[in-house]
């Protein structure tokens, strides 16, 4: 019975005890200072500055279906870009960029120095519509990820989204893959 008095008597005392004074926490100091800021988009820019020139670019190839040589003219479009922030600590800032490639190619030819020579190009065009995507770190900016869907022609283009992991690209580069050797300069 003595138990059981003392343990009302202390449920009463903590009810009606006063509550200990909340002690208010200063928020924490922002770890992105402003000049930090303005370093991690000019840092951006220039990746974008870099990865955009040239704006025209051609390859030649052998054709794999007709055993013919071509050449490929690329045509870069607007680069457009964005940087924002996350609440991210590993990642504090994303950066986007999204831009069209146009592809045509010339007449097919006998030989590869026909080719290389070509200045004709046909009417069929395909443009890509690439969108990548950057992550900032203390080591800088790195790709994350691009992707891209194409349309043929004058068409409406076709939303089927093709991934191309940063993994990948970078495996492609390293094996010295011809055909998207433009789209490297934009890894990190």
């Amino acid at each position: 019975m003595k138990n059981t008095f003392l343990a009302l008597a202390f449920l009463l005392t903590a009810a009606v005890a006063p509550a200990a004074p909340v002690k208010k926490v200063a928020a924490a100091p922002s770890t992105t200072s402003q000049a930090a800021v303005q370093e991690q988009v000019a840092d951006f820019k220039a990746l974008v500055a870099t990865a955009s020139e040239p704006k025209t670019w051609t390859r030649v190839f052998l054709h794999p279906r007709n055993g013919k040589w071509v050449k490929q003219y690329y045509f870069l479009g607007q680069v457009k870009f964005d940087i924002k922030k996350t609440d991210s600590l590993l990642n504090p800032a994303m950066g986007l960029v999204n831009f069209p490639v146009e592809v045509k190619l010339s007449d097919f030819y006998a030989t590869e120095e026909e080719a290389a020579q070509s200045t004709t190009l046909s009417d069929l065009k395909v443009t890509y519509f690439y969108s990548g995507k950057y992550l900032f770190s203390d080591s800088g900016w790195h790709t994350d990820q691009f992707s891209y869907y194409a349309a043929i022609g004058d068409n409406p283009p076709e939303r089927t989204t093709v991934q191309l992991p940063r993994e990948r690209l970078l495996q492609n580069r390293e094996a010295g893959k011809e055909e998207s050797q433009w789209l490297y300069k934009w890894v990190r």
